[in-house]
């Protein structure tokens, strides 16, 4: 045995190491497995090479590989012709798959010498490695006759690396020797792989070991030209499973490339090549896979230490999975490594021969098809046979000397033409004449997938129309198809998917053909279907209320909106599936040339027969009812589906008013008593001396004090005080009015509130006086020609008899609360109103009753107003309307009771909701001040209505007091008490009680008296005397 010659794989044994080295499974074979579980301990394979003659081969080279792990080992026989080749056996090594071997692996061994070969094969037994005798036996004689199998016409080949499950592969390369320290690995690609996710599967990865085999390092990211798995997977389509990725990038033929490495970090050194493919998953494993050719290293300045054009067969490569050498692509030549397998497809007419190099007696094969038949003896062309389905076909020659390995390959059977599916987007169903056809819309696409067992070559189909009726079609057009060209959308060799659509509407016929790579012909498909172009009609009507202002529509939250929606198109149309409104809304609306804001605040939507359709039948139509729920700008955008997807959308604006009216009712302030005349001023500071006015109080509570005013006012405070008199002069502060702060020059009457109602007395006098915190002139206007007869003025501290000071003493006629007729103040009206609320973006009502159950008298006069309220200001008061409840001569009642019953000096009375009113606001009337003549209890109801119909109502009552308290002496029927009629004199005994009783009237309603002072005089008489 020659020791220096003795490799295992491709590494020579050194240090007792054994290195590493792929094997690739070949495509389709049938390999016997009896373990699933690997061993790497030593597997010898000793044996003899003969001559034909059968003697012993001195120095004849042999090599033995494991077909299923890749493992393989070669030696040159001794003197005797004996060899002893060891698979395996790394010890504590690397476990890399071509150091492996099963139990039951097949082993071919082929020998070389003087230009003959010979070739023989085995099986693994574990049993006799592992324990005795510790060896496997393999002869081999030279001269094996070596048998070729052809094919006939029709046959195909489809090549992918689809096995139905994960699969990975591994092409590893001698060792290369590189001396210089700059190096290049060059070589040329085609690859096809997933389109899915092509970053992270199918995964194609270039590897350096520069320890034989022991480490590896990527090379991928040492690149310089071309590329291999792209960086990142691709985001559009989202449905790639019919797509790929290959060599000349996502879903574009792919292209022979040159992939250039830089290998400088690893040499000067003894470096392996390896390449990996693999799938990761099993999942889209149809495409073509992985080519490499013209593998080359070149030094640097110095020689090309490695070059593999693969046109002399796998040499010293280590090859496992899938990997093999394949004619049907190459760079240069003929042959290339490909990872991926070969699928043969015939028919039952295919005819399979034989051809044989060298010697041979007999030549014999049998075929499978679910059971072996018998073996025959090659006769001549024969066919697998007339079942359809996959066939494996064994064969071999023998001579008398020699037995050739067995040939295992496997075929598909296909007899039958393609088949088609077809399919639509969305679509429907219509009834035309009694018969039902598919219907589309014109942009939706009509797929016709064909599919065949070996594989569909062409589709042609053609489309014809007629926009009437389903019948007497004329041809539109006609297209060729043939498998991957521009049209084919499925990018698996063997399948086509043709995309299809439709601009002219109404009925359509299209029909279509197919044939597969082994010849075979559909019939003619056809199918007939509707094309309905035409959108949906919606017929919007506007009810009552609405109101066009400015251009403007408005509506309210009472406004129907009535939507019908009907379908057109062909044959009457496929009917509406789906109405929906998107509600935009804004609060305000921007002037015309101004960018609108709009919020999306509502979607609705609604299908055909379901909840909202009016009729509730599924028919193809659909009615809804839509109100608006909210104040201000709209712009709803309706819209309408038919049920092939045909959309008709628009917009519309309107203004929404679905607030009412806000009222309020005030009461005017009584002027009892005034002094407007001046010629002259006193000026007021806040270091001036003290001014005041007296005045004798002509009513019997003071509200406000008014004095004309004029200044350049700084914002400082300004208010009036009110003192009692004492001898002629102020005496002691009995009132403080509130505190303005006025600014910029004003010259007017400025009025006063007093923090409390001041109850005062008939007759008496009383002083005013005005202060302020001001710096600067405050001129209080006057007059110095004695104006005002019961008073008269103190100008800085001095009494001035001529001069009046301009003031106004003002009351309320009104108490609020009965029991506490002192507790009026803050004097707040009556409002009825809403206020926008921000967060739920609605008018919400807000309610201030501040003069509801007052008692006034008939010197009060009510003022009342009314405006509209929502977005924008609202659409607009229309009327402002009041009626009366009272006590009339005949008893209590609402008033008007007809148009006659005038009131107030309103004679403008109109009929609403079976009533009478008075009006105080239209468009011509405005009669806003009333008072009540009556005594007693009155109910003012107000209603208050826009222009749209949104309405309030809010009743108030009020108490007529107009009369004074009465008093009544009462005296005992007793002795003591004596009453004079002819005098007119009550005569009282000293010492006896008699009563005075104080009753407010009117009895049923009065306020109340307030207080009651009694004065007496009397005359006394003896009556004893």
């Amino acid at each position: 045995m020659s020791k220096g010659k003795y490799r295992i794989g491709s590494l020579e044994v050194k240090k007792g190491i054994v290195a590493l080295f792929v094997t690739a499974m070949l495509a389709m074979a049938i390999i016997p497995m009896k373990d699933t579980r690997a061993y790497t301990t030593p597997c010898t394979i000793i044996g003899y090479v003969y001559d034909e003659g059968g003697s012993p081969v001195a120095d004849a080279v042999v090599r033995i590989r494991d077909e299923n792990t890749g493992a393989w080992g070669e030696n040159i026989t001794d003197g005797a012709g004996r060899f002893s080749i060891t698979l395996g056996g790394v010890g504590g090594g690397p476990t890399n798959p071509w150091v492996e071997w099963f139990d039951g692996d097949l082993l071919i061994g082929r020998a070389t010498y003087g230009g003959k070969a010979g070739s023989n094969m085995t099986y693994i037994n574990a049993s006799r490695v592992l324990s005795s005798p510790g060896y496997l036996w393999l002869n081999i004689t030279l001269g094996t006759p070596i048998t070729t199998k052809h094919i006939g016409e029709p046959n195909f080949t489809k090549y992918n690396y689809d096995n139905g499950s994960a699969n990975i592969g591994y092409l590893v390369s001698d060792r290369i020797n590189v001396t210089t320290e700059d190096a290049y690995l060059t070589f040329y690609t085609w690859w096809q792989i997933e389109g899915v996710h092509p970053s992270i599967h199918d995964l194609m990865d270039i590897s350096i070991s520069t320890d034989g085999g022991w480490n590896w390092q990527s090379l991928n990211s040492y690149i310089e030209e071309g590329a291999l798995n792209p960086s990142s997977d691709p985001t559009s389509p989202a449905n790639r499973t019919l797509m790929f990725y290959g060599s000349g990038g996502f879903n574009v033929e792919p292209v022979w490339e040159k992939i250039k490495v830089d290998l400088s970090d690893f040499v000067p050194n003894e470096i392996i090549i390896k390449f990996t493919f693999d799938t990761v998953d099993e999942k889209y494993n149809y495409w073509e896979g992985w080519y490499i050719d013209d593998i080359k290293v070149k030094e640097i300045g110095g020689d090309i230490v490695f070059f593999d054009d693969v046109e002399n067969g796998t040499g010293n490569w280590t090859y496992t999975g899938f990997w093999h050498i394949s004619n049907h692509r190459s760079y240069s030549e003929n042959y290339s490594w490909y990872y991926g397998i070969e699928h043969s497809y015939v028919t039952s007419d295919t005819l399979f021969n034989f051809t044989v190099e060298g010697d041979y007696t007999g030549l014999y094969y049998r075929i499978w098809n679910g059971s072996w038949q018998g073996w025959q003896s090659y006769a001549g062309n024969f066919t697998l046979g007339d079942e359809e389905g996959l066939y494996y076909l064994e064969f071999y020659a023998e001579n008398n000397t020699n037995v050739e390995p067995l040939h295992n390959q496997s075929h598909i059977v296909d007899n039958s033409p393609p088949t088609s599916t077809y399919e639509f987007g969305l679509h429907y169903n219509l009834t035309y004449n009694g018969e039902n056809y598919t219907a589309i819309r014109s942009c939706t696409p009509m797929w016709i997938n064909a599919s065949d067992v070996a594989g569909v070559a062409w589709l042609n189909y053609s489309v014809w129309w007629n926009p009437d009726e389903p019948e007497n079609f004329v041809q539109l057009y006609y297209v060729n198809v043939t498998d991957n060209d521009a049209n084919d959308t499925d990018k698996r060799v063997g399948y086509i998917r043709v995309t299809l659509h439709f601009l002219e509407e109404c009925f359509h016929e299209i029909k279509w053909q197919m044939g597969d790579y082994l010849g075979h012909v559909s019939e003619q498909s056809s199918v007939d279907i509707a094309v309905d172009a035409t959108p949906p009609n919606i017929t919007k009507i506007i009810g009552e209320p609405n109101v066009t202002k400015d251009g403007d529509l408005w509506v309210s939250c009472e406004t129907p909106i009535n939507i019908t929606v009907t379908d057109d198109g062909c044959g009457g149309g496929v009917g509406v599936w789906k109405f929906g409104i998107n509600v935009y809304w804004n609060e305000t609306k921007v002037p015309a040339g101004q960018k609108q804001n709009l919020t999306l605040i509502d979607t609705i939507v609604i299908e055909d027969g379901k909840a909202g359709d009016l009729d509730g039948e599924k028919n193809g139509k659909i009615e809804y009812v839509f109100h608006y729920t909210k104040d201000c700008f709209h712009e709803p955008e309706f819209w309408a589906m038919d049920y092939v997807g045909n959309v008709h959308k628009f917009k519309e604006r309107e203004l929404v008013d679905c607030t009412p009216p806000g009222i309020s009712k005030n009461i005017t302030k009584i002027v009892v008593l005034e002094q407007p005349i001046w010629n002259k001023s006193a000026i007021v500071t806040s270091q001036s001396d003290d001014d005041y006015q007296s005045f004798i109080a002509p009513w019997s509570y003071i509200d406000a004090v008014s004095v004309y005013l004029y200044s350049t006012f700084t914002g400082e405070d300004v208010w009036i005080e009110i003192y009692n008199d004492t001898n002629g002069m102020p005496g002691t502060l009995l009132a403080e009015s509130e505190h303005l702060t006025p600014s910029g020059s004003i010259q007017d009457w400025f009025q006063f509130h007093l923090l409390n109602r001041l109850y005062v007395e008939h007759g008496e006098t009383y002083w005013i006086k005005l202060n302020t915190t001001q710096a600067t002139n405050i001129y209080w206007r006057g007059n110095n020609e004695s104006v005002y007869g019961d008073g008269y003025a103190i100008i800085d501290d001095q009494i001035k008899h001529s001069w009046d000071l301009t003031f106004k003493i003002e009351y309320y006629p009104i108490v609020l609360n009965q029991s506490n007729p002192w507790a009026v103040y803050p004097m707040e009206y009556t409002l009825y109103h809403s206020i926008y609320n921000e967060t739920t973006q609605l008018f919400e009502d807000v309610v201030h009753d501040g003069l509801n159950a007052t008692w006034l008298t008939s010197n009060a006069t009510l003022v009342l107003n009314s405006w509209d309220e929502g977005c924008m200001g609202g659409v607009g008061l229309d009327t402002l309307l009041y009626r009366i409840y009272y006590n009339d001569s005949t008893g209590y009642a609402w008033h008007p009771t007809g148009y006659d019953d005038y009131y107030c000096g309103n004679h403008n009375i109109t009929y609403v909701d079976g009533k009478y009113w008075y009006v105080a606001i239209n468009d011509t009337v405005s009669f806003t001040n009333i008072s009540f003549h009556e005594e007693c209890e009155h109910i003012l109801q107000l209603r208050a209505e826009d222009l749209l119909g949104n309405v309030r109502i809010f009743n108030q009552t009020h108490y007529v007091d107009n009369s004074p308290p009465q008093l009544h002496v009462e005296y005992p029927d007793v002795h003591g008490f004596y009453y004079d009629d002819e005098t007119g004199k009550q005569f009282v005994r000293a010492g006896r009680i008699f009563w005075l009783n104080l009753t407010d009237m009117p009895k049923d309603c009065a306020v109340g008296w307030r207080n009651f002072t009694f004065y007496w005089r009397y005359e006394y008489w003896n009556f004893t005397s």
